[in-house]
């Protein structure tokens, strides 16, 4: 059995690529309080957004995105620890257009994930007079940072990517059509779009953007190409809404330095399920990058990568055996550049 420090010690050490199992634990990160932070607007050329930030800020920024059914609490379990372990970050989670108090972006005919990217998230970093940060995005948030990487990569010290979407396909369109009402979906959709004003609207405002996005045959990985940043993925393998076989797409279409990490018991919501690996996972990212993107330097996809995400993908169960119990003993970590 695994102990936290030696979790870390392993990741650290067989990064460039690795098969690791172990027991879920406790990374014993709470020892150093840290006090809950409470939201404020804040107004920024692209409007009023709904923020909140923990920790110091003499060290590196880092900027949180949630998933589309989420506002800023969403993940701040995951950045209190990373707080809790490094006491410099300073981490700025909000409220995404149209989630908790952030008002919507007007309906037009424009992408709204690449607005967010394109306008919404360098007029924030503008407000707080950030150059440039780290980020860990959930779903649509990471969508909206690797977005945001591809445009903007001297602002962009690496990206996380929890559960990323990076295009509308079968396997997502599924997974909504089987879901039309909030309530009939799994437990964490309905805890993670409580705290909406409107969870029940809420809901039906992101599935109809999603099914939309569906139709539409969206795909934002044509720009990902031009992404210099490390970037760090890491899914679930009981994931009901991103298939392996995206996360895959996602890895290969990338150039610079990118990491895949998948966990075998592990949902869309893999921030709730496994927090503490979340919290070790991201801490590694961050320390193995920080103040390094200078030095970082695209390189070509390579054949060796590609090939390791076609084995990942035989690796994983179908749909109907993804829903299978889950086994809640044991996480399985694959990790390779």
């Amino acid at each position: 059995m695994f102990t936290a420090a030696a979790f870390s010690r392993q990741y650290r050490a067989e990064w460039g690529g690795c098969v690791v199992s172990g027991h879920r634990t406790n990374t014993n990160i709470q020892d150093n309080f840290v006090e809950l932070p409470l939201a404020r607007s804040i107004e920024t050329r692209a409007g009023a957004l709904d923020i909140a930030i923990l920790g110091s800020g003499s060290g590196q920024d880092l900027i949180m995105l949630s998933h589309g059914l989420e506002n800023w609490s969403s993940l701040v379990d995951i950045a209190m620890g990373l707080v809790r372990a490094e006491p410099t970050l300073r981490v700025i989670a909000f409220s995404r257009p149209g989630c908790g108090s952030s008002p919507p972006i007007a309906e037009t005919d424009r992408d709204p994930l690449y607005y967010e990217a394109s306008v919404v998230l360098p007029a924030l970093m503008d407000a707080l007079d950030i150059a440039c940060a780290s980020f860990v995005g959930h779903a649509d948030g990471a969508s909206v940072a690797l977005i945001f990487a591809s445009l903007f990569p001297d602002r962009v010290l690496s990206v996380t990517g929890l559960a990323s979407y990076g295009f509308a396909d079968d396997y997502l369109r599924a997974s909504l059509e089987a879901i039309p009402f909030r309530h009939s979906g799994p437990e964490l959709l309905l805890k993670s779009s409580a705290d909406q004003p409107d969870p029940n609207f809420a809901y039906q405002r992101w599935r109809q953007n999603r099914l939309s996005e569906c139709q539409n045959g969206w795909d934002a990985t044509a720009c990902f190409d031009r992404i210099s940043a490390p970037v760090l993925l890491i899914h679930g393998l009981c994931d009901e809404f991103i298939s392996v076989g995206q996360t895959a797409a996602v890895a290969d279409r990338i150039p610079g330095q990118v990491s895949w990490v998948s966990l075998r018991n592990c949902g869309h919501w893999i921030h709730r399920e496994s927090p503490e690996q979340i919290v070790l996972l991201v801490q590694g990212q961050l320390r193995r990058w920080s103040g390094k993107a200078s030095s970082v330097r695209p390189r070509a996809a390579t054949q060796e990568r590609r090939l390791a995400c076609r084995e990942a993908v035989s690796r994983v169960p179908t749909r109907s055996q993804q829903e299978q119990p889950r086994s809640e003993t044991r996480a399985k970590i694959f990790c390779f550049d």
